[in-house]
Formats: structure tokens, C-alpha cells, sequence
């Protein structure tokens, strides 16, 4: 959370929820080390240019039926004025996605 800004607003292209404000970044992070205990994000590239960013990341861990994946996607947003991000959003494809 100290990297993003109160009003942060994430979201998910594949969900039409948005998660406002740190209450929201720890509800969602509750869910997804609820159904993804194991969950592991490796991360690669980050582009900054002083406002605008972008990663490129996998998600790895083990289904709810005991099978293990690994999804590869990539997140941009924006930082405010005082660099903590304010604006995150998730790319990936639903293809032989996470149970």
C-alpha cells in the first residue's frame, strides 16, 4: 500500500469490479490469496516514463482442484504527483485461465 495513493482505482479487464482506495487494494488481495495461497507474480520489463507505466508479469500457483498454472499478462497505469501509483489496470487472457 505505501506505493499507492489513497485514491487508487484498479481494475481487471476480465471483471467489472474496480477496487477504490486502500480499503479496496486489501479486499482484493484478500481474494486472491483466498482462492491462491500459493499465488507467485514474477515480473519483467517496467516501463516509466514519469507518469505513465506498464509491466509485463506471470502469475503462477495451484487451483482450487489441485492443478497447477501460469499466466502470463501485463498491467499500466498512471502515478500522481507525488509518485505513488493512482491508476493500475490488469491485461490477461481468460484462455485456460486460474480456476
Amino acid at each position: 500500500l505505501s506505493g499507492s495513493h489513497p485514491e487508487i482505482r484498479f481494475s481487471d479487464v476480465n471483471s467489472p469490479n474496480v477496487h477504490s482506495g486502500h480499503d479496496g487494494i486489501r479486499r482484493l488481495c484478500e481474494l486472491a490469496t483466498g482462492k491462491y495461497p500459493d499465488a507467485a507474480i514474477t515480473t519483467r520489463d517496467l516501463l516509466f516514463d514519469g507518469r505513465n507505466w506498464s509491466i509485463r508479469w506471470t502469475l503462477a500457483g495451484t487451483k482450487p482442484d489441485g492443478s497447477t498454472f501460469g499466466r502470463p499478462g501485463a498491467s499500466a497505469g498512471s502515478v500522481a504527483g507525488d509518485g505513488r501509483v493512482i491508476e493500475h489496470t490488469d491485461y490477461w487472457s481468460r484462455g485456460d485461465a486460474a480456476g
